[in-house]
């Protein structure tokens, strides 16, 4: 399956802000977005 990369994005940034815990880069070890503050409204 292939994802147009803004897409992810808004993926990873979504589980970020929902879990409140960054999304890592398996191979890298970092996380590639900084972690937005969590809406309280999302759940």
């Amino acid at each position: 399956m292939e994802l147009d990369t803004l897409y992810c994005d808004v993926i990873v940034d979504r589980f970020q802000r929902f879990t409140g815990t960054p999304a890592i880069l398996e191979r890298a070890g970092i996380s590639p977005l900084p972690i937005k503050p969590r809406e309280e409204d999302m759940r």
